[in-house]
C-alpha cells in the first residue's frame, strides 16, 4: 500500500524547504527535495529521455568563473593517469529541462545534453564552496525553461528491500573512500542502497534508455549479479539532491532472495569494490525515523541490523555512521511502501 504525502510528513517530519524554488516541491527529506511521486506502489512513473544537441552551459563573472576552471583543473588531474594517457573523462547526461506529467498526458519529460564529468564534478564542488552561488540557484532549481542551465548528471538512487522471516529489510551498504573528494561523492557514507550514474555508449549514444535500464544493471555489477534480473523495480520519485541541485529519480526494488545470497551475489559481482560492507536493517517505523532524525545509523538501530558473519569486526570497528544525502528519503519511500496502515 503506498502511503500519502500526508502520511509521510506526519510520521516523519518531513518539511517543505523554502530555499528551495521548486513549484513542484513536494516535501524535504534530509537532503533530499521530491519533486514527483508516483500515485501507486505496483505503477511507476513514466519517464522519457530527450537528447538536446547544443545546451549552453552556465557561466560566470570573475572569481566565481576562475573557482570553477581551477576545480575543474583538479579534477582532470586527478583522472588523468601517470604515464600521460587521456584522462577518464567520460560523458555524462546533463539534464537541462523537466515537464512534469498532467492529469491527461501521465508522462514525465526529461532533456539532457552531453557534459564532461570534469564539467559536472567541478561545478558540483563549486556549489558546495560558495554558498551564495547555490542561493542564487536554488531559487530557480526545477529545471523550468527560464531556468540557468547548470550542469548535473543523470543519476539513480535504489534503495532494496529484502525478507528475512517473512519480516521486510533494506539493504544498506557503505560506500568506499578509494576516490579523492575532488573526485567521488560521499564517500564512507552509507546508502540505501546503491546509486548509478545514467552511461553512454562506445557510440556516444546513451545506453540507459530509462531510469529502469540504469537501475538494473546497477543491481547486477554491484550488488546481485545474474539474479539482478528477477528483481521487481518501480521509479517511485523525481528528487533534487539539494546540496548539488542535482536531478535524481529514485527507484524501488524489492527481491525475493535472503540477505545471505544477497551478501555472497555482492562478493562476486564485478563492482564490488562501490562498497566497504552491507547490512541489513529491519524495516520499521521506528528505525526509519531514528535514521531520519540523526541523519545517521545509530547505535540502537545497528543492533538490529543483520551482517554477514566474516564482516562482523569490520562492522564493530567502523566508526563512520552517517548517511549518504538521499538515503533518509530512500528509507522513507521504502516503508512507505511496504506499511499495511
Amino acid at each position: 500500500m503506498w502511503q500519502s504525502i500526508e502520511w509521510i510528513k506526519q510520521n516523519f517530519a518531513v518539511q517543505i524547504d523554502r530555499s528551495i524554488g521548486a513549484a513542484s516541491q513536494r516535501f524535504t527529506c534530509g537532503d533530499a527535495t521530491v519533486l514527483l511521486l508516483s500515485n501507486s506502489p505496483t505503477e511507476g512513473l513514466k519517464v522519457r529521455f530527450e537528447a538536446v544537441e547544443e545546451a549552453p552551459v552556465i557561466e560566470f563573472a570573475g572569481q566565481v568563473q576562475q573557482q570553477w576552471q581551477q576545480l575543474e583543473q583538479a579534477v582532470l588531474r586527478e583522472i588523468t593517469p601517470d604515464d600521460g594517457g587521456p584522462a577518464y573523462d567520460l560523458w555524462k547526461a546533463s539534464p537541462t529541462a523537466l515537464s512534469l506529467p498532467l492529469k491527461d498526458f501521465p508522462l514525465t519529460r526529461i532533456q539532457y545534453t552531453k557534459l564532461r564529468y570534469s564539467k559536472v564534478r567541478s561545478f558540483h564542488s563549486l556549489l558546495n564552496k560558495n554558498a551564495e552561488l547555490w542561493a542564487n540557484l536554488a531559487k530557480n532549481a526545477d529545471y523550468a525553461p527560464d531556468a540557468p542551465p547548470r550542469p548535473g548528471i543523470l543519476v539513480v538512487h535504489l534503495f532494496l528491500i529484502c525478507e528475512e522471516n517473512g519480516q521486510p529489510y533494506l539493504i544498506l551498504a557503505q560506500r568506499t573512500n578509494r576516490q579523492s573528494s575532488a573526485v567521488g561523492y560521499h564517500g564512507g557514507n552509507w546508502s540505501a542502497s546503491i546509486e548509478e550514474q545514467l552511461q553512454f555508449g562506445a557510440d556516444e549514444q546513451l545506453l540507459d534508455l530509462k531510469f529502469e535500464d540504469a537501475a538494473r544493471r546497477a543491481l547486477q555489477e554491484e550488488l546481485l549479479g545474474s539474479q539482478a534480473s528477477e528483481a521487481s523495480l518501480l521509479v517511485c520519485a523525481l528528487l533534487l539532491e539539494r546540496k548539488i541541485l542535482n536531478l535524481a529519480a529514485a527507484v524501488g526494488c524489492r527481491t525475493k532472495i535472503s540477505f545471505a545470497e544477497i551478501h555472497q551475489a555482492w562478493q562476486q559481482s564485478e563492482d564490488r569494490d562501490e562498497h566497504t560492507q552491507l547490512i541489513a536493517m529491519p524495516l520499521t517505523l521506528g528505525n526509519v525515523q531514528a535514521c531520519v532524525q540523526s541523519n545517521a545509523i545509530s547505535n540502537e538501530v545497528r543492533q538490529q541490523c543483520l551482517v554477514h558473519p566474516d564482516y562482523q569486526m569490520i562492522f564493530e570497528q567502523n566508526q563512520v555512521w552517517q548517511l549518504h544525502p538521499t538515503s533518509a528519503l530512500r528509507m522513507v519511500l521504502a516503508y512507505a511502501m511496504i506499511a499495511k496502515d
